[in-house]
């Protein structure tokens, strides 16, 4: 009987060993067939290009991947014969093989596609470049290396070592020879070619700005932050000033234009604002997280709200220059197309339109200018989320606390037009002129002495009027802080080649704005020209007979508050 068990005990143990064979077998070739990559990146500081090249782990003809494969189309050259399908989802090759090289492209200029991580940046220097995790791994992930020394997450990476792997954050990748310098509360990576003034200002004002943020709020951010700034002087883009991301622990900083090399007042305070902008975002989009389907405004317009606010604490600007900031996105947001909030909503304005409305909400909680700000609003909206998320209705409740300890009707009211902005029930000129006391603002009409920011609106009406009048209607022109730059178009009469414009009548149009103004006015009310010039000598008379009107909607805070 023991011989017999034995014998049984035998045979099972052999029926089990070829089982077991077998299923691993099986399993082995499940794990095969995900097809995962070993991806190594390359800088080649000659061509100032990135290579991947892709490892896989077993021979196929087509290698498929996940996420916006438009990207792909506008910046991959696959190398060695392989082509990508039409939606650039998957990589097709002209035989079964293991390995594939792709040549990856940055964008013609960063921020070409809105809402969308650039796939590549490279440094001013020439040295590195930065490279966006999410796009490179196939759809059954794998790993990315570096073939020379990089940096990620704030720490340098050795040639060969794994830099980032199917369940790490995405993230920008750093190849390329780099200046890192690692602190207590921030690792700060930096492009060469940065100007040194920007580079002297970042360093002071990264820990002053999380600083003020992890007291304000009562937490640090949620890992050391690792902050990557590149520069770009020769972007093809004559309008564009920067870019910016934050991810999992990481900013990233991108300046573009020579405009940057010269350090001036507006330059410093502009730095500093997108720095903050971007710092806030550790705190509302790491710390909490935004509702599913809560509009962008909200997350991006609260955030320039708050950078505002911010420099105002440190004292980067003063009272006047916060009033007109706050002025700046009223009106921004009232001359946008469309008569809701809904219909303004578009690039830009959910940015200037979302700004407004943290700082209407600061303006119903405060008594005076400096009683309460976006950031104060903000704070509520933190400390009373149990959930660690927010949305529109935390912004509303907050907004709403001081007017609901109020009987009087005027304030209930004005927490219901806000509301009613909000979700569009109300045109946005119509929610505000209502009741503008409870919001601290009043509309600027025919005849008041324009603050500097409506008379900065004014003159971009004014030059634009004025250019398309020369121009026969075919206007082709440019702008931004009322720096103007025309083209010259067969149809021009006096504009004969192509000019920048910064000065009227010998004033600033930016910095002395109500003065240009009013040299306008006089100006056309005589039928006499405007002088334009800029500091390069370039002259340039245009004639004026008459003012272009005052638009409606133009709200701007009350001297007192």
């Amino acid at each position: 009987m023991i011989a017999l068990d034995s014998r049984a005990i035998n045979f099972l143990m052999r029926i089990g060993t070829v089982t077991l064979l077998t299923l691993l077998c099986a399993l082995s070739t499940s794990l095969t067939f995900a097809q995962t990559a070993k991806i190594s990146l390359t800088f080649n500081t000659e061509s100032k290009s990135v290579e991947a090249r892709f490892q896989l782990s077993k021979a196929v003809d087509t290698l498929h991947f996940t996420g916006n494969g438009e990207i792909r189309l506008k910046t991959w050259t696959p190398l060695n014969g392989a082509r990508l399908n039409d939606d650039g989802t998957a990589l097709i090759f002209p035989k079964e093989q293991n390995w594939v090289s792709v040549k990856l492209n940055p964008f013609e200029r960063d921020g070409l596609m809105d809402r969308v991580y650039s796939p590549v940046i490279l440094f001013g220097d020439g040295r590195a470049a930065q490279i966006y995790s999410e796009y490179l791994l196939p759809a059954d992930g794998g790993t990315v290396s570096l073939t020379t020394h990089g940096v990620v997450f704030g720490h340098t990476v050795a040639q060969g070592k794994t830099a980032w792997s199917t369940n790490d954050a995405a993230t920008y990748i750093v190849a390329g020879q780099t200046d890192t310098t690692e602190k207590n509360a921030y690792s700060i990576t930096l492009d060469k070619e940065l100007p040194a003034w920007i580079a002297h200002t970042l360093n002071e004002k990264v820990a002053a700005l999380m600083n003020l943020y992890s007291k304000k709020f009562g937490s640090q951010a949620k890992k050391r932050p690792w902050i990557v700034v590149s520069f770009d002087p020769n972007t093809p883009n004559k309008n564009a000033g920067f870019r910016g991301d934050t991810n999992p622990g990481m900013v990233r900083l991108n300046l573009m234009g020579h405009v940057w090399e010269q350090e001036n007042t507006a330059q410093t305070t502009q730095l500093i604002s997108f720095l903050a902008h971007e710092l806030f975002h550790l705190w509302n989009a790491e710390q909490w997280k935004i509702q599913r389907e809560e509009p962008i405004w909200l997350f991006e317009g609260g955030a320039d709200a708050a950078a505002q606010d911010a420099l105002r604490t440190l004292g980067i600007i003063d009272a006047e220059q916060y009033k007109n900031e706050r002025t700046k996105s009223l009106i921004a947001c009232s001359l946008a197309e469309g008569e809701t909030l809904a219909s303004k909503l578009n690039g830009r304005t959910h940015y200037t339109c979302g700004a407004a409305i943290f700082y209407l909400a600061a303006a119903m909680n405060s008594v005076t200018s400096n009683s309460a700000g976006p950031l104060d609003v903000w704070k509520s909206i933190f400390a009373s989320s149990k959930t660690k998320t927010y949305g529109t209705a935390d912004l509303l409740r907050v907004a709403g606390n001081h007017v609901s300890t109020s009987s009087d009707d005027t304030s209930v009211r004005q927490a219901s037009q806000l509301k009613d902005l909000i979700e569009s029930n109300l045109a946005w000129r119509a929610a505000l002129i209502h009741d503008q006391g409870k919001f601290h603002i009043h509309e600027t009409q025919q005849g008041d002495e324009p603050n500097i920011v409506v008379a900065r609106v004014l003159l971009d009406k004014l030059v634009i009027d004025r250019v398309d009048n020369d121009c026969k209607g075919s206007t082709s022109i440019s702008y931004r802080n009322q720096r103007y730059q025309i083209d010259a178009l067969r149809s021009c009469q006096r504009i004969q080649s192509g000019i920048t414009l910064t000065h009227l009548g010998n004033f600033s149009m930016y910095e002395n704005a109500q003065q240009a103004l009013a040299y306008a006015r006089d100006q056309c009310t005589k039928g006499m020209d405007l002088h334009f010039s800029d500091k390069n000598d370039v002259s340039l008379d245009l004639p004026c007979t008459q003012m272009p009107a005052l638009p409606q909607g133009l709200f701007v805070f009350n001297p007192e508050y």
